[in-house]
Formats: C-alpha cells, structure tokens, sequence
C-alpha cells in the first residue's frame, strides 16, 4: 500500500509552484501518491507544466485558502472548506495519511 500525502498547495504564501513542482518530482521518484489541495484550475496549469505520474498526483479543489495577512483563526471560522481545513479533514477520514502544509503555524495548529 502506497502513502497518501495531502498538500495544502495553497498555503505556500502564494507559490503554489513549488508544492506543484515537488508532487510532480515525487511522483517520478517515488510510490507516494501527492493529493494537491487548492484551486484547481491554476493547480492543473501548473501540473501540465512538468513531467509527472498521473496515477502519482491527483488535485482536490478547495474553494477558499488562508491568505498570509489574514487572522488564522478568523479565517478558518470564516472560511469552513479553506485548502488547510479539507487537507487536515482528508486524514482524519483516511483519505490521506499525511498532511504537509507550509502556510501560518497558527492555522496549522487549529486544524490538528
């Protein structure tokens, strides 16, 4: 059985890149399965810019994310299916079995 990693992609202050261009080379390297959590329209631009496994990357859409300026706590009462959120929900249904997330520490802690 493979690991399951949610990626909050969008709590990566902005650069979405990043955590696109790390799945992406994961996905070629390795057996672990990377579940992108964000907009996935701009997450899908992304993806198609580089070599991937697609059996390796999957994208799951998130329609609000923590903005690095908001108030993590606010936000996360205003912003219910916010990326961070539906990525720390997805392992404790067991559709994940990891969570990475690199946005505000604050907000990170309240999803745990």
């Amino acid at each position: 059985m493979r690991a399951r990693i949610a990626v909050d992609a969008m709590g990566f202050d902005g650069e979405s890149a990043s955590a696109v261009r790390a799945a992406c080379s994961l996905s070629l390297d390795t057996d672990i399965e990377t579940i992108l959590v964000g907009d996935e329209i701009h997450l899908q631009q992304l993806i198609g810019q580089q070599p991937y496994d697609p059996g390796r990357v999957t994208v799951r859409h998130a329609s609000s994310w923590i903005e690095p300026d908001e108030a993590a706590a606010a936000a996360m009462r205003r912003k219910k299916r916010n990326s961070l959120a539906l990525a720390g929900s997805m392992v404790g249904e067991g559709e994940a079995d990891a969570l990475v997330a690199r946005g505000d520490r604050e907000a990170c802690q309240l999803v745990v």
